[in-house]
């Protein structure tokens, strides 16, 4: 019995429930208006968030207020979760 940590099998079980719970607080922020996703063309829909394993990719509208509440957003989940988001490994385009 393991009860210093996670069994090696449950590992990624558990990161994929931390994943979505981010993915659930960035669609909240969104619904509140505190995020802002970006619409394409002939798309009635906003795009925010991409996740795949271990990656994540917002596309946020770029506005100081919407960059400022993602940050964060982010900083907040990290402290409940403790995922580590490699700022230095981020970037942005504008």
């Amino acid at each position: 019995m393991n009860i210093n940590g996670v069994w090696q099998g449950y590992a990624i079980i558990l990161f994929i429930h931390v994943r979505e719970a981010l993915n659930q607080v960035i669609k909240q922020e969104m619904h509140m208006g505190n995020i802002k996703g970006v619409t394409f063309p002939n798309r009635n829909k906003q795009h925010i968030l991409s996740q795949y394993v271990d990656d994540a990719t917002l596309t946020i509208k770029v506005e100081k207020k919407y960059v400022e509440k993602t940050i964060e957003t982010f900083n907040i989940f990290q402290d409940i979760f403790n995922p580590k988001i490699n700022w230095f490994k981020s970037c942005a385009f504008w």
